[in-house]
């Protein structure tokens, strides 16, 4: 029960200190956001690429670059193949997350609460005069949230892989080929509902050695395509310009894993090469694998686009 509990501690921190994180720079640079990327697709596909790689890489969000992106493809904004860029972007920026706490940071968790708490506080305390600054204490407190419930939760994931007898039955199984893996993956971020909690886990088994790196290798290319349910999910009451969003999201997760499966040996040998650290390994190879198979499949964003197009019947007036 007491491991049980560190579990739950631990990724209820690091889901708020995700989403104290991310409400904070989405209020700092959303409007500006906006406004970037209705002029990034007057332009070129590629500025609405990089825009949101650098605006999911803020919020860690790819719901909240998608949202904003159906809203604007909504009033005429944005195009559909300008939507499938967006979605493209917002998987590269994201990979953020496992950077972060891939690295030993847990001296810095202190100074963030205690530069955080008074700045937040004192931006509170001036009203609209001091918003942006309540904002960036909101920041820093929710870093400090995201990597102390990450501490909490390697401790706790630690404990249960040496003493709790049904997760080591649960880790050996996923353990046993890659088709267990990428199930692990694809069930567990459908259940957990969040790719980065889920990364977090596995990053942290990593780092502990209770879960190989070819299992959890195959778990992250699972916990790609298991992202894809929520916006499924908010999909399903859209318009067809949504439905088609939502689609965009699944087409690009999936085409990426068969894109990436016939060399993933290389990229999984490149990353062990990459670091002695686990978790900086699978991390590294999150980040790859994103950065890939996004560079890769972006010249096809057009081609995506009037398939989803077609298959949605956007192009046809609604009855």
């Amino acid at each position: 029960m007491a491991i049980l509990g560190y579990v739950l501690l631990g990724a209820g921190g690091f889901f708020l200190g995700l989403k104290t994180l991310s409400g904070a720079l989405e209020g700092l640079f959303s409007q500006n956001f906006r406004r970037k990327l209705g002029g990034a697709a007057r332009e070129h596909l590629w500025q609405v690429f990089l825009v949101s790689i650098v605006f999911a890489g803020l919020v860690q969000s790819s719901s909240a670059v998608t949202v904003i992106g159906v809203c604007l493809v909504n009033a005429g904004v944005l195009s559909l193949t300008d939507a499938v860029a967006l979605t493209l972007g917002a998987n590269i920026g994201t990979t953020v997350t496992s950077q972060l706490i891939s690295f030993p940071l847990r001296r810095c968790i202190p100074w963030l609460f205690l530069v955080g708490l008074p700045v937040a506080f004192w931006g509170f305390a001036t009203k609209r005069k001091g918003r942006r600054v309540y904002l960036v204490g909101l920041t820093l407190l929710g870093l400090g949230l995201l990597f102390t419930g990450f501490e909490l939760l390697q401790y706790a994931l630690g404990q249960a892989a040496r003493s709790t007898e049904y997760f080591r039955a649960c880790l050996r199984w996923a353990s046993t080929g890659p088709g267990e893996g990428f199930t692990a993956g694809l069930v567990g971020t459908g259940v957990l509902q969040s790719s980065s909690l889920f990364m977090a886990s596995i990053i942290s088994l990593a780092n502990q050695g209770a879960i190989s790196f070819t299992a959890a290798f195959f778990a992250m290319l699972g916990s790609n395509i298991g992202t894809s349910f929520t916006t499924l999910l908010a999909g399903l009451g859209a318009s067809r310009a949504g439905k088609a969003a939502s689609l965009a999201n699944l087409s690009f997760n999936i085409l990426s894993v068969l894109l990436i499966l016939p060399f993933w040996y290389l990229l999984a040998t490149w990353a062990q090469g990459s670091s002695s650290v686990p978790g900086r390994q699978l991390a590294n190879a999150h980040t790859a694998f994103n950065v890939i198979t996004a560079v890769a499949v972006l010249p096809l964003a057009p081609a995506l686009a009037g398939f989803l197009g077609k298959i949605t019947n956007l192009h046809t007036r609604e009855d």
